[in-house]
């Protein structure tokens, strides 16, 4: 347990500053913002991108904005009729692919300190999040869905 403390920590604050915004009505403002701009399935995924995306950049941790990110995706998945597991995929892939392009993120960050480099010298060369994003992007706008066997 000790060396899960700081996790421990993240894990309830963030838990309940979701409480506090939800409360407050922020995750009602955001859903009805995003879906007021979502008119298909396909849109839906894009809106869910976009989302885990500018919340990974908001709090620089992957992990903490997939908790934060989640409960409105998930609201966005229900209506849209998305599966769930497409929904985590979504979450997982966006994130991780601005975790890896924001100069303050801690991949970049660590990087930059073992190389002698600043994160800003680093990003030109960051092929795998950037090919990460565009085959994701392709897959949302060209890949089909495939019918679920009964």
């Amino acid at each position: 347990m000790a060396s899960m403390f700081d996790i421990s920590i993240i894990s309830i604050l963030v838990g309940a500053i979701i409480a506090l915004v939800r409360e407050n009505g922020g995750i009602d403002w955001v859903l009805s913002t995003i879906s007021s701009k979502i008119k298909s399935p396909r849109g839906a995924e894009f809106g869910i991108a976009a989302l885990s995306g500018l919340v990974d950049c908001a709090t620089a941790n992957n992990t903490v904005a997939i908790v934060i990110a989640s409960p409105i995706a998930k609201e966005i998945a229900e209506e849209y009729h998305i599966e769930p597991k497409r929904t985590a995929s979504l979450l997982d892939i966006f994130t991780s692919v601005f975790q890896g392009l924001i100069p303050y993120g801690a991949q970049l960050l660590y990087a930059a300190d073992m190389s002698g480099l600043t994160p800003f010298d680093i990003i030109p060369n960051c092929y795998y999040p950037v090919l990460m994003g565009i085959s994701a992007l392709c897959f949302i706008a060209f890949g089909g869905r495939r019918k679920e066997s009964v």
